[in-house]
């Protein structure tokens, strides 16, 4: 058996789980074990995500969860990243490496937050243009049939204010941004970057299963043949296969299952490892919030 050590009485193992285990486990892979069944309700058993897959969501619901997350980007995960970039010059000389990763990421993440707000407004005019609705035409109740009366009171405004879920979790990042260590920033960080990798992830995945998003060999072989379809990337993915451009649904899937969120994601749970290693990041500390963030992270999805 390729890969596999033997013995007298047949294969013993393969070569990958053999790696795994002489390996020392990331704090990360620890965080997503221990607290699996509250990491599976924010990725897949999302019913956002599981709808999203099936090209099922309604476009009011969608609509509202894309100015949701671009408002919860700009007035909370924002400062998060300002003041993390402000501690990292509060680290002693000798952890020198960790700073400069970490001075390197969230370089990587504002930059990145801010393109994405501005991607997330014209993917909200586009919902706009495409639905002939605005957000003044949506209700709370519209997006949320469980909410209570005094909470679509609250959340009449659309345009400029967050649901209640929302705005706890936007609460509790601005509290980590004035408060917490930077090693305890970069933890918040990661955990909203993995469970949008993931989530956005299987969402890609059922769209594939279901026809709605090119596969990465059919990717692959445009990627080959680039007289098939248009010169941008976005038309590229598709053009070939459909013949349109692509949908504002599958430019969200595109955006957070690139390359680059991947590999910024890796790096970014190396680097919290880093802190661990050098003795300034409790583990246990780590897990509560971890915890928190995923319980937060949780209830602001629409509920479908």
């Amino acid at each position: 058996m390729p890969g596999s050590i033997r013995s007298q009485d047949g294969p013993i193992d393969d070569f990958a789980s053999i790696s795994k285990r002489n390996r020392k486990e990331l704090l990360t892979e620890k965080l997503l074990d221990q607290h699996k069944d509250l990491y599976l309700q924010c990725t897949s058993l999302n019913g956002f995500f599981n709808s999203m897959g099936k090209d099922s969501v309604p476009p009011k619901v969608l609509m509202h969860w894309v100015n949701q997350h671009r408002l919860h980007a700009r007035l909370g995960f924002v400062k998060l990243l300002g003041h993390s970039l402000a501690k990292v010059t509060t680290l002693e000389e000798r952890h020198f490496p960790h700073e400069q990763n970490s001075l390197d990421l969230i370089c990587e993440a504002v930059s990145t937050i801010h393109q994405l707000i501005d991607f997330l407004g014209h993917i909200l005019l586009e919902l706009e243009d495409e639905n002939e609705i605005g957000l003044a035409d949506i209700s709370f109740s519209d997006v949320n049939h469980e909410a209570t009366k005094d909470e679509i009171k609250s959340a009449e405004d659309q345009t400029n204010q967050l649901t209640p879920a929302n705005w706890s979790s936007v609460d509790f990042l601005l509290a980590a941004a004035v408060d917490a260590p930077l090693p305890e920033c970069l933890v918040i960080i990661w955990t909203l970057a993995q469970v949008y990798h993931d989530g956005w992830g299987l969402v890609k995945e059922k769209m594939v299963e279901n026809g709605l998003f090119p596969s990465d060999e059919e990717k692959e072989h445009l990627d080959q043949n680039p007289a098939m379809s248009p010169r941008t990337l976005d038309r590229q993915l598709v053009a070939g296969l459909w013949g349109s451009d692509l949908t504002p649904a599958q430019k969200l899937v595109s955006h957070w299952t690139s390359h680059a969120f991947g590999n910024f994601t890796g790096r970014m749970a190396t680097n919290v490892q880093g802190y661990v290693d050098i003795g300034i990041l409790d583990e246990k500390v780590a897990s509560k919030l971890f915890q928190r963030t995923l319980m937060l992270e949780s209830k602001v999805w629409p509920q479908l």
